[in-house]
């Protein structure tokens, strides 16, 4: 949304009972994260107005009651909460929120913005604007507090669906592509531009007939005003007032407002009696913002789809802690007709899904989230005998969003069970990606049961961002310090990675950290007792959208295969480039830079486990499957475990990724091949969906070789040794004259091992059901299968 003028802008706050005291407040400026939580509140616990002034010198002005206030400044790359200052026209955009309150006892939560609206030229979709600047605007609402049952009727008597008790009215634009009519004065419909509207009660005033709205204003009876304020001015949409149904006469009851022109943002009490409170969700719906308030605090806060009438899948809040208190349910802005809160039930168990595991493009070798969204893997340990997997996980939705961790287990890296949410949002922030560890010898101090923690460092989302821990002694609860390890050494910082060097007898953690001009580094720090760190040395990756050593650390340290004596530390980021060096405990040092054993884009932000049995390094990692795109009820899955080993190369020292042994417990029917020539084309039919293959190729004089595997295709150039999938490239020279492949096929995916694993390229498709087949192309010439192996794989579920 761009406004087209540009304004120069001062800001002043005056209490509403001393109009000639006029002041202003001055913000300091500040960079901020991702998000911006800090709001400012108005001098006066009553009304306040605020004033601004435009470049033209023309004044408008605003009432706040009782509320919050907040200024961001923003270009196309950072913001600031401010409040004077000269903005440039070309590269800033402001932002500008209040929110109020009637009940002077009531409090004002993340979901309550009430009003705003921008000013200036610089907004673009890459500017970091706090969430809400994005998903809510198009939206005025207010609270009342009511004991009987109303409506809300327009200036022709349109009527809304009946309402009652304590609720918020919101009007809103929609944004569903839709043309939105609302009723306005002196006109039959007034069709309104979608996106380009912000709604307006008078000069964001609310009028009764003493022109301010105060506590001790009955709302039946209640008179307000709204006008639409568009680009080019303000539209009137009519004079509303609440009526109390028992006032009202039959003809007036059977009217209706226009259908979906105006929304009512409801709140509704409960008592919780039950272990899980079910929430309809409808995938690809507006999402909508919502909060449950226990004892006058926020418990949850969550946007979710929420489905007005029939619902895709059902979300499941956990409310056994809160269970036997009464809790109060808001949600930001519904249509009137909604159906949602009639789906919104308690339940002792989650109904059982019959075709849970069983759906069309689930993984049948990969783990992925019952429902909602996974991303990064986080936190990956061994711990009381089992494997724990946990990561970013959006509950709520199919889609990235309202970060927790979550948690699955497994005792054999093949079978897997998801557990309950490990870490909740909190005052904090949001839980984002971070490590796992066992605290050995309990150095924290934070066990007190003589068994050592499970330790979980993570990055929490709040102004200014911190990194902080949760601590675990059963591998199911955990409990949060509470407060931060490390606070923010830069506004964008995140992903600690912890682990333990036994030369130094100290904990090591490697945060990323983006610096000034958006260069991206990852800081050592270390500790003693793994709660005050200290920081080390900085090791300098790329620039802007060069992300050599862009966020999610891994860091870690082998003996290169065949000579245990030799041993290298290496240091990977999100997208799978790493470097190979020296570590003494406080710097690192490349010897090799920029290597990159992954090709293409559907895997990222990987993790080993930590305290493995065996001392190997087990890593798995965000595999992209974009299973959303097909309306399944969940999104994104996980890759296999894999080995990772250093091995010498004619290139240098590499890492290469093998398969875990264990995945071999799911082989069943095995069909192997030998010396069979590809003349142009070779063809097998797996007629399964599921399934592994190991082959040994001698392209032999064939100037192009294509491996198509259920429509993947991926081709290797013998004269060059390059290896393409779609546009991405790899130098791959061949061994001894042969290419060795090694291929994980699934119903949304493909993993493909080349060369003993120094490529891995992992494939994020939703494959055709119909197509099982194994297709071998030639050009020039012909090429030989050596040996083909195809294993039949068994479900991990």
């Amino acid at each position: 949304m761009k406004n087209t003028c540009f304004f120069i802008v001062m800001f002043m706050i005056m209490t509403q009972g001393s109009y000639g005291q006029i002041f202003e407040q001055k913000f300091e400026f500040f960079n901020y994260g991702d998000r911006i939580s800090k709001y400012i509140k108005a001098d006066d616990p009553g009304n306040s107005k605020f004033t601004y002034i435009s470049s033209n010198g023309t004044q408008r002005s605003g009432i706040i009651n009782g509320g919050l206030l907040r200024f961001v400044k923003t270009g196309p790359a950072s913001a600031q909460l401010v409040k004077s200052g000269k903005f440039n026209a070309n590269s800033d955009f402001l932002y500008i929120s209040f929110s109020y309150r009637i009940s002077e006892n009531e409090s004002v939560h993340p979901n309550d913005k009430q009003a705003f609206f921008f000013v200036g030229d610089g907004f673009s979709n890459d500017a970091k604007l706090p969430d809400d600047a994005k998903n809510v605007h198009s939206k005025f609402s207010f609270h009342y507090t009511g004991s009987g049952k109303f409506k809300v009727s327009d200036n022709q008597n349109n009527l809304s669906d009946e309402f009652s008790g304590e609720q918020q009215i919101t009007f809103v634009i929609n944004n569903t592509g839709k043309d939105q009519f609302y009723t306005a004065p002196n006109k039959s419909k007034e069709k309104l531009a979608n996106d380009k509207w912000d709604l307006w009660i008078g000069e964001n005033k609310v009028f009764d007939e003493r022109e301010v709205v105060s506590p001790d204003v009955p709302l039946s009876g209640f008179k307000f005003h709204v006008q639409a304020h568009a680009i080019n001015g303000m539209t009137d949409l009519g004079n509303f007032v609440v009526h109390n149904l028992e006032t009202l006469s039959k003809s007036q009851r059977k009217r209706e407002i226009i259908e979906n022109s105006q929304y009512v943002a409801y709140r509704k009490s409960f008592v919780a009696t039950k272990r899980w409170l079910q929430i309809p969700v409808k995938n690809k719906a507006t999402k909508r913002g919502v909060r449950i308030d226990v004892d006058g605090k926020w418990f949850r806060n969550f946007s979710v789809e929420l489905a007005n009438e029939t619902p895709d899948w059902y979300a499941y809040v956990d409310i056994n802690e809160i269970k036997g208190k009464a809790f109060t349910m808001s949600v930001d802005s519904l249509p009137f007709n909604s159906s949602a809160f009639a789906n919104i039930k308690q339940l002792d168990e989650k109904p059982k899904d019959e075709l849970l595991y069983h759906e069309k493009y689930r993984g049948q070798i990969h783990y992925s989230v019952k429902n909602g969204c996974s991303t990064d893997a986080n936190g990956m340990t061994f711990y009381n005998g089992e494997y724990h997997l946990f990561y970013q996980h959006n509950p709520y939705g199919t889609r990235w969003g309202n970060m927790h961790w979550g948690h699955a287990v497994s005792k054999d890296l093949v079978h897997w069970k998801e557990l309950d949410i490990a870490i909740y949002p909190d005052e904090l922030g949001d839980p984002f990606s971070g490590g796992g560890v066992v605290d050995v010898g309990n150095t924290s101090g934070l066990s007190k049961t003589g068994k050592d923690p499970m330790i979980l460092y993570y990055t929490a989302t709040g102004i200014p961002r911190t990194q902080t821990l949760a601590y675990s002694t059963d591998g199911r609860t955990f409990e949060k310090l509470g407060r931060s390890v490390l606070k923010g050494v830069s506004p964008f910082n995140r992903d600690p990675k912890v682990l333990w060097h036994e030369p130094s007898k100290k904990w090591i953690m490697v945060l990323y950290v983006e610096e000034k001009g958006e260069l991206h580094t990852m800081r050592f720090f270390n500790s003693t007792n793994m709660i005050d760190w200290e920081e080390t040395s900085v090791y300098v990756g790329g620039k802007g959208q060069d992300r050599y050593m862009y966020e999610c650390p891994e860091f870690y340290e082998l003996p290169v295969e065949g000579n245990p004596n030799e041993r290298k530390w290496i240091l990977v980021c999100a997208d799978g480039q790493y470097a190979i060096g020296t570590f003494n405990g406080r710097e690192f040092k490349a010897e090799q830079e920029r290597l990159q054993s992954v090709i293409g884009k559907g895997y990222y932000a990987s993790q080993q486990f930590s305290n493995e049995p065996k001392g190997r390094k087990v890593e798995m990692g965000w595999f992209r499957t974009n299973t959303d795109q097909v309306n399944m009820n969940f999104s994104q899955s996980f890759s296999i475990p894999m080995e990772i080993k250093l091995v010498r190369t004619s290139q240098g020292l590499r890492i290469v990724r093998i398969p875990v042994e264990e995945f071999k417990s799911l082989r069943k029917e095995h069909s192997t091949y030998k010396n069979e020539v590809i003349s142009r084309s070779l063809t097998k039919d797996i007629r399964s969906e599921v399934y592994e293959l190991e082959a040994i190729i001698q392209p032999q004089q064939a100037s192009q070789l294509t491996i198509n595997i259920r429509g993947v295709i991926f081709t290797y150039m013998p004269s060059s040794g390059k290896l393409v999938y779609k546009d991405q490239t790899i130098d791959l020279p061949l061994e001894n004259g042969k290419l060795k492949i090694h291929a994980f096929v699934d119903k949304a995916s493909v993993e493909l091992f080349v060369n003993d694993g120094l490529v891995f390229i992992p494939v994020n498709a939703n494959l055709d059901a119909r197509n099982t087949r194994l297709v071998f192309n030639t050009t020039g010439s012909e090429a030989l299968v050596e040996q083909l192996d195809v294993y039949k794989l068994e479900s991990i579920w």
